[in-house]
């Protein structure tokens, strides 16, 4: 009987360390009562959590003035705070300020600043900040600033993009006359490279963006001049990039084709990043849309498996896609659609946890709040468990980020009605 007893508690403590969000309580990370969005999140060599979000309580004057959109479209004039763990997650330090400029920050829960850690410790954070161009009205450069004291502190900001004299502010929302934003970071060993999408090639909202980018192998100290990548790209679908352990560097978009499909896309470097080959689609109904649709191509790697995550619309159901490569993504397996009875499913996360399991995070809406979902495989992406609702307190729960740890744990960041949480998944 007492062996018995074992045996059932043993299996009941398996099952649940299985149920994600159960592993640790979720800890909200942000202070209380300041408005945040938009969190990213990283971990360090030491096992070090560390989570970026953008604070909008200031609303401060942008950086040299921003002039309004009467619409209050595309105007965002925050600060960007940092957050450290040394316990896995359960407590945090002080939030640290990144940018040195007061409310220079301009962000939204779909284009988020995002941040990055070296072998060597430092920190890295990209993002988006206002600023007046050389015509005199209002720009988005691209800033970048790194702390060489594990967070406790940053460095002044500095541009990457080179600066552009064009006039695009009859078309872009908010009066802007030119943007370098929705960017990626990517960091291996010395290797910083900054990734974003640029209107400099653009002449009226028929046009489409391109991809520029700058190069630092120095862990940050310089960076290179600004380089284009590609051109043809969605001019507001974030950018994703990640390395895996080969040596191949894989950058996610969306490519704009003829006729305004707009489709997701992985493009892959085998020489550290220095060029691409030709873009491959990741699959999934063709998606015909007149305009931005703001969805990024998530991207995460396992050896020669490289898995990706996006929310299409060209088909039935509408919401969140994945779709598995096992050839360095020279090609793909056909998408599935992860919440098919969800009415609503979106802003999809991935990560490769403990024995190469594959997990996915998503919101979606199958009530009256939005709640996070999850599914996890363990066979490369080839099939999938069954959908799960993560844990998390009541209220509209999204906009979720994953990171893997050194010992193969997945953390998850996401927001929690304005503020910013954080839990541990298997």
């Amino acid at each position: 009987m007492l062996a018995q007893l074992r045996r059932l508690l043993c299996a009941g403590l398996l099952a649940l360390a299985a149920m994600p969000g159960v592993l640790a309580a979720p800890v909200m990370v942000s202070p209380p009562g300041e408005p945040t969005l938009a969190p990213d999140v990283a971990v360090g060599t030491r096992g070090e959590v560390y989570v970026l979000w953008l604070d909008k309580s200031p609303q401060v004057a942008a950086a040299g003035g921003a002039a309004p959109d009467p619409h209050g479209r595309h105007v965002s004039t925050m600060n960007l705070y940092l957050a450290k763990s040394l316990d896995q997650g359960r407590t945090f330090a002080a939030p640290v300020r990144v940018n040195d400029q007061a409310g220079e920050v301009w962000g939204f829960a779909t284009s988020r600043p995002r941040i990055a850690i070296s072998t060597a410790g430092t920190v890295h954070v990209l993002w988006p900040a206002n600023a007046v161009g050389p015509i005199g009205k209002p720009v988005l450069e691209m800033h970048y600033s790194r702390s060489v004291d594990r967070g406790a502190s940053f460095e002044p900001a500095r541009r990457l993009n080179s600066v552009v004299d064009a006039d695009m502010s009859a078309v872009i929302h908010g009066g802007l006359a030119s943007a370098h934003a929705f960017q990626a970071l990517l960091v291996r060993g010395s290797m910083v490279e900054a990734l974003w999408i640029d209107t400099r090639e653009m002449r009226s909202s028929a046009d489409n963006g391109a991809t520029y980018r700058a190069l630092s192998t120095d862990d940050g100290v310089t960076f290179g001049k600004d380089e284009r990548v590609f051109g043809d790209v969605c001019p507001c679908c974030q950018l994703t990039a990640i390395a895996d352990r080969d040596g191949h560097q894989y950058l996610g978009m969306r490519q704009v084709e003829p006729d305004n499909f707009r489709q997701a896309v992985v493009a892959t470097s085998t020489d550290g990043g220095r060029s691409f080959g030709e873009r491959v689609s990741t699959g999934g109904p063709r998606w015909q849309i007149d305009g931005c649709p703001l969805k990024p191509t998530i991207l995460a790697s396992d050896g020669r498996h490289v898995y990706t995550a996006s929310f299409n619309g060209g088909g039935q159901p509408q919401g969140v896609y994945f779709a598995a490569s096992h050839d360095h993504a020279r090609s793909f397996e056909p998408a599935l659609a992860l919440h098919a009875e969800a009415a609503v499913s979106d802003s999809p996360a991935l990560a490769v946890g403990r024995h190469g399991t594959v997990r996915v995070v998503w919101h979606a809406k199958t009530g009256e709040t939005r709640r996070l979902h999850t599914r996890a495989s363990t066979d490369h992406g080839k099939t999938f468990g069954p959908v799960t609702e993560i844990a998390t307190p009541p209220g509209n729960a999204g906009y979720p980020m994953l990171a893997t740890g050194p010992r193969g744990e997945i953390f998850l960041t996401w927001q929690q009605g304005e503020q910013v949480w954080l839990d541990r998944l298997n």
